[in-house]
C-alpha cells in the first residue's frame, strides 16, 4: 500500500470473541508489528459475559515505507474467577508499505493464472481498488503467468465504479497494445497509460489487464490469493464468448485475486 493512502486510511485491526466459558471476562485485541519498525497496541478494554461476542479493532499507521509484520492475538482475563490470563493463538500477516505500487496479491511465490486472450477469450481481468488520497496513475504493474506466449498482446484498462450506471462501470482510459517478449513471461511489467490518470478520494476503480482473440496466440494474468468479497475481482467477457455469455458482453466476478497492482 501507498504511504499517502495509509496517511489517511490506516490498517484496521479486527477480531471476533466469543466467551464459551462460565464467567465473565476482561478482553482486549493486541498486535506487534516487526520489521522496518517495531510497534504495539492495542483496542478498548471490554467485559465479555458467558455466551456473548464482540467485535474488537484496533488501527496501525506506519510512519514510512518498508516491509512489516504483524502478529495479532486476543487477551483474556477472568478476574471474577481468580485472575486467570488466556492468550489466544496467534495470526500473522505481511505487508509492504510503498511509495508508488498500490497491490492486493500475495505475490509471486506460486502464483496461479487465468486467462486473457486466446482462440475463444478475450477477457477483462480486473481487481478494485478504492482510493484514500488524490493520485496520478501512470501504468498497470502485472504479472504475466508462463502460460502465455511470445507474441500475444495485451493492454491495461481502468475504469470507475459508478453504481448509477447500467452495468456499474464507466470505462476512463486504456493504454496502447502491449506485445508481450520472452523477457516478460513468468514475471512483472509495467503498460503504461498515454497520459497519466488523475485517481480521486472517495472513488473506487476498477483496474486489470485485457487480452485479444487469436488463432494461436494466448495470454495469461497471475492470480495470487483470493477475495475478501463476491465482486472485488472481475471478469469481463468483452465478446461474449463464453457458453454462459451467450454471445452478450458480460461482468462475471471471480474469488482468485488478479496479480494486477497500480503503478503511481
Amino acid at each position: 500500500t501507498p504511504l499517502s493512502q495509509l496517511q489517511n486510511h490506516p490498517y484496521s485491526i479486527e477480531a471476533l470473541f466469543r466467551n464459551e466459558g462460565t464467567s465473565s471476562q476482561t478482553v482486549n485485541l493486541t498486535y506487534d508489528v516487526s520489521g522496518s519498525m517495531m510497534s504495539t497496541g492495542s483496542s478498548n478494554l471490554v467485559v465479555l459475559n458467558p455466551n456473548d461476542s464482540v467485535f474488537l479493532g484496533a488501527s496501525f499507521s506506519p510512519p514510512g515505507t518498508g516491509s512489516y509484520s504483524i502478529d495479532i492475538w486476543g487477551v483474556a482475563d477472568s478476574a471474577g474467577a481468580g485472575v486467570t490470563t488466556t492468550l489466544s493463538n496467534i495470526e500473522s500477516r505481511d505487508f509492504q508499505v510503498t511509495d508508488y505500487i498500490y497491490g492486493k496479491d500475495l505475490g509471486s511465490s506460486s502464483p496461479g493464472s487465468y486467462i486473457l486472450g486466446g482462440i475463444e477469450d478475450q477477457n477483462h481481468i480486473t481487481t478494485r481498488y478504492e482510493m484514500y488520497a488524490d493520485e496520478q496513475l501512470y501504468a498497470m504493474r502485472a504479472y504475466i503467468s508462463d502460460d502465455s506466449d511470445i507474441g500475444a498482446e495485451i493492454k491495461a484498462i481502468i475504469y470507475e465504479l459508478d453504481t448509477n450506471a447500467a452495468n456499474g462501470v464507466i470505462l476512463i482510459a486504456e493504454s496502447d497494445n502491449y506485445t508481450l517478449t520472452a523477457q516478460d513471461i513468468g514475471g512483472w511489467i509495467d503498460i503504461p497509460f498515454i497520459d497519466p490518470i488523475s485517481l480521486y478520494n472517495g472513488y473506487a476503480y476498477e483496474c486489470g489487464i485485457v487480452g485479444f482473440v487469436h488463432p494461436t496466440d494466448e495470454s495469461y494474468i497471475g492470480l495470487s490469493g483470493t477475495s475478501l468479497y463476491n465482486g472485488e475481482h472481475s471478469l469481463f467477457d468483452e465478446l461474449g464468448l463464453s457458453s454462459s455469455s451467450a454471445g452478450s458482453p458480460t461482468w462475471y466476478y471471480i474469488t482468485s485475486t488478479p496479480m494486477v497492482r497500480m503503478n503511481f
